[in-house]
Protein backbone atom coordinates (compact mmCIF):
# COMPACT_ATOMS: atom_id res chain seq x y z
CA UNK A 1 0.00 0.00 0.00
CA UNK A 2 1.36 3.43 -0.82
CA UNK A 3 1.13 6.61 1.20
CA UNK A 4 -2.19 7.58 -0.36
CA UNK A 5 -4.90 5.57 1.36
CA UNK A 6 -6.94 3.58 -1.12
CA UNK A 7 -10.49 3.00 -0.07
CA UNK A 8 -13.56 1.08 -1.14
CA UNK A 9 -17.24 1.06 -0.16
CA UNK A 10 -19.87 -1.66 -0.04
CA UNK A 11 -21.33 -0.21 -3.23
CA UNK A 12 -17.94 -0.54 -4.94
CA UNK A 13 -17.79 -4.22 -3.99
CA UNK A 14 -21.29 -4.74 -5.38
CA UNK A 15 -20.27 -2.97 -8.58
CA UNK A 16 -17.39 -5.45 -8.89
CA UNK A 17 -19.96 -8.25 -9.04
CA UNK A 18 -20.39 -9.43 -5.47
CA UNK A 19 -23.81 -10.21 -4.04
CA UNK A 20 -25.21 -8.38 -1.03
CA UNK A 21 -24.51 -11.47 1.06
CA UNK A 22 -20.85 -11.68 0.02
CA UNK A 23 -20.38 -7.97 0.62
CA UNK A 24 -21.76 -8.39 4.16
CA UNK A 25 -19.47 -11.38 4.69
CA UNK A 26 -16.42 -9.45 3.54
CA UNK A 27 -17.00 -6.20 5.41
CA UNK A 28 -18.45 -7.90 8.48
CA UNK A 29 -15.10 -8.27 10.20
CA UNK A 30 -13.69 -4.97 8.97
CA UNK A 31 -13.90 -1.61 10.64
CA UNK A 32 -14.60 1.44 8.52
CA UNK A 33 -11.57 3.67 8.12
CA UNK A 34 -13.84 6.67 7.74
CA UNK A 35 -17.35 7.79 6.89
CA UNK A 36 -18.03 9.85 3.82
CA UNK A 37 -21.51 11.42 3.84
CA UNK A 38 -22.79 8.59 5.99
CA UNK A 39 -21.25 5.85 3.83
CA UNK A 40 -18.71 3.56 5.47
CA UNK A 41 -15.39 3.58 3.66
CA UNK A 42 -12.92 0.70 4.06
CA UNK A 43 -9.23 0.32 3.24
CA UNK A 44 -8.59 -1.74 0.10
CA UNK A 45 -5.87 -3.66 1.95
CA UNK A 46 -8.42 -4.73 4.58
CA UNK A 47 -10.87 -5.79 1.87
CA UNK A 48 -8.15 -7.85 0.16
CA UNK A 49 -7.28 -9.56 3.45
CA UNK A 50 -10.95 -10.27 4.18
CA UNK A 51 -11.50 -11.75 0.70
CA UNK A 52 -8.43 -13.95 1.08
CA UNK A 53 -9.71 -15.12 4.47
CA UNK A 54 -13.13 -15.96 2.97
CA UNK A 55 -11.47 -17.85 0.10
CA UNK A 56 -9.36 -19.88 2.52
CA UNK A 57 -12.45 -21.33 4.19
CA UNK A 58 -13.07 -24.89 2.97
CA UNK A 59 -16.85 -24.40 2.80
CA UNK A 60 -16.57 -21.60 0.26
CA UNK A 61 -18.26 -22.83 -2.93
CA UNK A 62 -16.41 -22.99 -6.26
CA UNK A 63 -18.59 -20.31 -7.88
CA UNK A 64 -18.16 -18.02 -4.91
CA UNK A 65 -14.44 -18.65 -4.92
CA UNK A 66 -14.28 -17.66 -8.61
CA UNK A 67 -16.18 -14.41 -8.00
CA UNK A 68 -13.97 -13.58 -5.04
CA UNK A 69 -10.86 -14.37 -7.05
CA UNK A 70 -11.98 -12.02 -9.85
CA UNK A 71 -12.68 -9.22 -7.38
CA UNK A 72 -9.39 -9.88 -5.61
CA UNK A 73 -7.49 -9.59 -8.89
CA UNK A 74 -9.19 -6.29 -9.64
CA UNK A 75 -8.51 -4.89 -6.19
CA UNK A 76 -4.87 -5.89 -6.30
CA UNK A 77 -4.52 -4.30 -9.71
CA UNK A 78 -6.23 -1.19 -8.36
CA UNK A 79 -3.80 -1.01 -5.48
CA UNK A 80 -0.88 -0.94 -7.92
CA UNK A 81 -2.23 1.95 -10.02
CA UNK A 82 -0.22 5.15 -9.86
CA UNK A 83 -2.33 7.76 -8.17
CA UNK A 84 -3.09 11.08 -9.84
CA UNK A 85 -1.26 12.84 -7.01
CA UNK A 86 1.99 11.37 -8.31
CA UNK A 87 1.25 12.80 -11.73
CA UNK A 88 1.00 16.25 -10.21
CA UNK A 89 4.78 16.40 -9.83
CA UNK A 90 5.52 15.21 -13.38
CA UNK A 91 6.29 17.52 -16.26
CA UNK A 92 3.28 18.11 -18.51
CA UNK A 93 4.71 16.04 -21.38
CA UNK A 94 5.35 13.01 -19.15
CA UNK A 95 1.94 13.36 -17.50
CA UNK A 96 0.25 13.36 -20.93
CA UNK A 97 2.31 10.32 -21.96
CA UNK A 98 1.40 8.41 -18.77
CA UNK A 99 -2.30 9.18 -19.17
CA UNK A 100 -2.15 8.18 -22.85
CA UNK A 101 -0.60 4.84 -21.85
CA UNK A 102 -3.40 4.24 -19.35
CA UNK A 103 -6.05 5.05 -21.94
CA UNK A 104 -4.42 2.68 -24.45
CA UNK A 105 -4.28 -0.10 -21.86
CA UNK A 106 -7.94 0.47 -20.98
CA UNK A 107 -8.86 0.49 -24.68
CA UNK A 108 -7.07 -2.83 -25.16
CA UNK A 109 -8.86 -4.34 -22.15
CA UNK A 110 -12.19 -3.04 -23.45
CA UNK A 111 -11.51 -4.56 -26.86
CA UNK A 112 -10.80 -7.94 -25.26
CA UNK A 113 -14.03 -7.73 -23.26
CA UNK A 114 -15.93 -6.79 -26.41
CA UNK A 115 -14.48 -9.78 -28.27
CA UNK A 116 -15.52 -12.08 -25.41
CA UNK A 117 -18.99 -10.59 -25.53
CA UNK A 118 -19.25 -11.17 -29.28
CA UNK A 119 -18.12 -14.79 -28.86
CA UNK A 120 -20.73 -15.36 -26.18
CA UNK A 121 -23.38 -13.70 -28.30
CA UNK A 122 -22.47 -15.97 -31.22
CA UNK A 123 -22.62 -19.06 -28.98
CA UNK A 124 -26.03 -18.04 -27.67
CA UNK A 125 -27.20 -17.52 -31.23
CA UNK A 126 -25.97 -20.99 -32.20
CA UNK A 127 -27.70 -22.56 -29.21
CA UNK A 128 -30.93 -20.76 -29.96
CA UNK A 129 -30.56 -21.44 -33.69
CA UNK A 130 -30.73 -17.78 -34.71
CA UNK A 131 -27.37 -17.56 -36.44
Amino acid sequence: MNAISQTITKQDLKALGLSDYLVREIVGGMSASQKNRGVAVYDVADAIASIQKKMSKPKTQVGTRKKLNDVLARLQKKSKVIQVDFLKKMPLERKAEALKERIEADDLELEMIWQDYEKLQKQVGEVLGTT
